[in-house]
């Protein structure tokens, strides 16, 4: 089978984002309560006169919050300016797969894995993410599949990709 795709910006970030966030909602929930845990500590401290203790908790506020800016208002930003610093992110690719691996193919590059390459995939509502490490990761935009190939091709990696 073969298919051909070029990833855009916004492609590129909503992969990198589905990577990253695979949390569960238990996860943001843990991290709001410790962030409103701390915020009673803190109006406590300042309410009973003994700010001494919650400054320590000040910090971890503060820290928490920073960390949830960097990574919900910041990372958008962050992510296009990487896209545009990585051009071959951008190339048109094509990708053909059999049996035997795959293999991605541009104007610049040409790369070819075997399938014992992979140790995962997963799936999201607009791509499959094919992992080579625990952060390295292949995008490929389902738009590229016809429906048949789309079923094919995920059958193919249920076969071929021993993780999921």
């Amino acid at each position: 089978m073969k298919v051909y795709f070029q990833c855009t910006a916004a492609e590129y970030a909503e992969a990198v984002s589905a990577h990253y966030d695979n949390k569960s909602i238990g996860y943001y929930f843990f991290i709001g309560v410790v962030v409103c845990l701390f915020a009673i500590f803190i109006v406590h401290g300042l309410l009973t006169r003994s700010l001494p203790y919650s400054v320590p908790f000040l910090f971890v506020l503060v820290f928490v919050l920073v960390w949830l800016l960097l990574r919900f208002v910041f990372r958008p930003f962050y992510l296009k300016r990487d896209f545009r610093r990585h051009p071959n992110l951008a190339r048109e690719q094509v990708l053909k797969m059999d049996e035997a691996g795959l293999r991605v193919k541009t104007d610049a590059f040409q790369v070819e894995n075997s399938w014992s390459s992979y140790t995962k995939w997963r799936e999201t509502s607009n791509f499959f993410l094919l992992y080579l490490g625990a952060r390295q990761f292949e995008i490929v935009p389902k738009r590229a599949f016809s429906a048949p190939q789309l079923d094919e091709f995920r059958e193919l990696l249920r076969r071929k990709v021993t993780s999921h």
